[in-house]
């Protein structure tokens, strides 16, 4: 779900609405296990980046990967001018 889907709740018919009415199935997020490469999961994963990824551990969701995270991350290895255990 977007901000725009939530802003449109602003009617009084609107607000009967439930978060089931707007949600989405996990199958269509991008998913990651815990261990797979930061790197490798950004390039495979493209446009859909913005939804943020799933990361599963088997059929566990055990954390998610905001678009906020990953530009604190871009952000973090443009300062160091490379990624960590990298050389630059």
């Amino acid at each position: 779900m977007f901000w725009q889907d939530l802003s449109a709740l602003t009617s009084a018919a609107n607000r009967q609405q439930r978060l089931r009415d707007f949600a989405q199935p996990l199958e269509a997020f991008p998913t990651a296990s815990p261990d797979e490469d930061l790197e490798v999961v950004l390039s495979c994963v493209g446009p859909a980046l913005a939804r943020g990824v799933l990361v599963m551990d088997g059929q566990a969701l055990v954390g998610i990967l905001s678009g906020v995270d990953i530009a604190r991350i871009a952000a973090l290895w443009q300062t160091l001018g490379s990624r960590p255990g990298r050389a630059a």
